[in-house]
Formats: structure tokens, sequence, C-alpha cells
């Protein structure tokens, strides 16, 4: 380990040559005591890291650095945020997903959903982990590890199977079908889930008549959430890297920064649709081509008619 210390600015850099035989308890050790000399110098920006195999090694590192590791990507835009106000429940027993999504199957309205699951390295992905749910008043976040039951911990309620296909309320998300799928393949239902669902908004399908087509490369991407967030709210929805791909997520007790990260995809999912439905569409329904082809249907017909009489 080398560390630096900036003529200018005073502030000490940490830089680790990660080896098989690295003793990451004595490092962490040493990038947390590189911390408090540098807050006790008025530098609370955090320790900023350089590792050769950061995506190796990173998560279990900020994991056992307690936060002291940083500071993250600069954001382009002021921080998307989950208010302070914002009440987040974490469910994690079975009775209480159970009353949850019967308390909600019998509301209105449209909520934001959305599912996080593990991601390692060489590995793939693992099954879907947490299922959130935002609605006016709260954000609900549902660990399935301790919901699920079964052989193998693989069966869901029925109740909560409910909620995500009824067509009441509307479940708003970003690539929301494809995650009810692989919640099926995670966790099968026992039976066939439809092709379409009735009750799923996607947050694309809504954007782009009133975004219009994003183009990149001379091709039509998708817009993400994050550039959904910019665009409508003109907001920047972070995405930590060491929250958005990890093995973590398979944890039986998630932390509070992912439980934080989960509800605050849910809460951006739903504020982005509701600024979605306050923006003109930018070809009214008026001008669609079914409705000009209609109108040229009548036109046509109507001439005909005054021709005949």
């Amino acid at each position: 380990m080398t560390t630096i210390r900036s003529g200018d600015t005073g502030e000490i850099a940490a830089i680790l040559n990660a080896t098989k035989g690295t003793n990451y308890k004595f490092m962490i050790q040493v990038v947390q005591d590189v911390d408090a000399i540098n807050r006790a110098n008025g530098i609370k920006r955090g320790i900023v890291l350089y590792l050769d195999n950061a995506q190796l090694i990173g998560d279990m590192l900020i994991a056992m650095a307690g936060g002291v590791l940083g500071p993250p990507r600069p954001l382009r835009m002021p921080r998307l945020e989950l208010p302070k106000r914002r009440s987040v429940v974490m469910v994690s027993d079975k009775a209480q997903a159970i009353s949850v999504c019967n308390t909600l199957v019998m509301r209105s309205g449209a909520f934001g959903v959305d599912m996080e699951w593990p991601v390692a390295q060489g590995a793939g992905s693992g099954r879907v982990a947490t299922i959130q749910i935002s609605t006016p008043e709260r954000e609900y976040v549902m660990h399935l590890l301790h919901i699920a039951d079964g052989p193998q911990k693989k069966t869901l309620p029925a109740e909560l199977w409910s909620f995500l296909l009824n067509p009441t309320p509307k479940k708003v998300g970003h690539c929301l079908p494809a995650d009810i799928k692989k919640l099926d393949r995670d966790y099968p239902r026992g039976q066939p889930i439809p092709r379409e669902f009735p009750g799923v908004v996607e947050l694309c399908d809504v954007a782009t008549p009133r975004l219009g087509e994003l183009r990149k490369g001379g091709r039509v991407k998708k817009r993400s959430l994050v550039e959904l967030g910019m665009a409508t709210l003109g907001k920047e929805l972070p995405k930590e890297s060491h929250l958005r791909m990890t093995s973590r997520w398979a944890l039986v007790k998630l932390d509070k920064a992912m439980v934080h990260y989960a509800a605050r995809d849910a809460y951006a999912t739903r504020i982005i649709y509701e600024a979605l439905l306050q923006m003109p569409l930018l070809v009214p329904d008026s001008a669609s081509p079914g409705a000009a082809a209609s109108s040229t249907s009548s036109s046509s017909s109507s001439s005909s008619s005054s021709s005949s009489s």
C-alpha cells in the first residue's frame, strides 16, 4: 500500500495493490485511519481508493470499510433522492407480505414497482431478492428470502402474484414485464403466467410519445431509468455500482444502504410516471396515423355520398 498526500490540499489518497495474500482487514484499518486523518484536517470527502482488481473485491471492501470509501461518481444533474419524510417499510415475513398485498390489490391508481437480484462476476444473476413498491404514502421493500416458502424457498404467496398480475392497481415499471417473467422463472408460480400483463405499464411506452425516440449511434435506444429521470424531472437517479451490481443482494439481512437504494428506485419510477402524464404528447391523438386514416376514410365516404346525391 502507498499513501500520497497532496501538497496543495493536504488530502490523502490510498493506493492499494491487492494480491491473493492481501490482508484485507489490515488494509481497511489503514483506510479508516487515513479517513480519520483526513477528517481531523477538515476533509470529509472520503478516501479515493485505486485498485487494479476493483471489480473483484470492491463490494467486499466497501462493506468492510463501513461507508469510508468514496467519493461516488459526480452526478450530471441534481440528485433524485428519496425524500427524508418518506416512510420505508421493510417486509420480511410471509404474513406481513400477504397483508400488504391484500391491501394494495384493493386500491386504484398507479404504483411504482421494481426488483433487485444479486449479480456475481462470472456466475451471472441470482434469484430475485427484493420487490419494491412505491405508493403515494410510502415504499415497501419485500425481502423474498424471508417471504418464500416450500422446497428451496421457491414458492411465493398467491397474494403477491395476484397483486402483480391483477389489472388494478396499475404497476408502473422500467422493463417490469421482463422482471415479472424472471420472477416466475426464479419462483415458479405453478401455472403459466400470461404473455401480456394488463395491469403493468411500461415506463418507456409512456415516455416515447412525449419525449420522442432516443437515438444513439444511428439506432433507437431505450431510455434507462436514469435518463428518464433527467429528461422529465431534471434530476439524476444515483446508481452506485457497489449497490447496483453486487452479490450482496443474496444476503440474509440487507443493510440500510441497500434498502434505501431499492426503495428509491421504486419511488423514482412512480414520480417519473406522474411527471410524464403531465407532459403533452408530441403527436396528439387526433393527429395519430390511425385517426388520420379514419378521418380520410370519413371524408371519402362523405364526398362519395355527396356526389351520388
